[in-house]
């Protein structure tokens, strides 16, 4: 499985309440999804976000903002989109 499967599979499956660029994952999903973006080809494309977190670049249209709250324990994955695609790296 590749990371741009495992976020696709996480999108496939809407939250209640929950934006729908927007997914919370659990810490198996969170850690699995990173070791993967690792092991992709675009994963040096990724900067270090707040309390560990991510945020991943990769070439194409779509970025994603991976998140974790210590304090209430959630993790989540924001895709963002911008209208054309740009080279891995770059956010917009």
């Amino acid at each position: 499985m590749t990371a741009f499967q495992l976020i696709s599979d996480i999108f496939a499956r809407p939250q209640k309440n929950v934006a729908a660029n927007m997914r919370f994952i659990t810490e198996r999903q969170f850690n699995w999804l990173v070791d993967l973006i690792g092991a992709d080809e675009e994963g040096s494309a990724v900067t270090n976000g707040l309390n560990g977190g991510l945020v991943w670049m990769p070439s194409g249209r779509w970025k994603y903002v991976l998140s974790y709250e210590p304090s209430i324990e959630k993790r989540s994955i924001m895709k963002l989109a911008n209208i054309k695609a740009s080279p891995a790296g770059t956010l917009f």
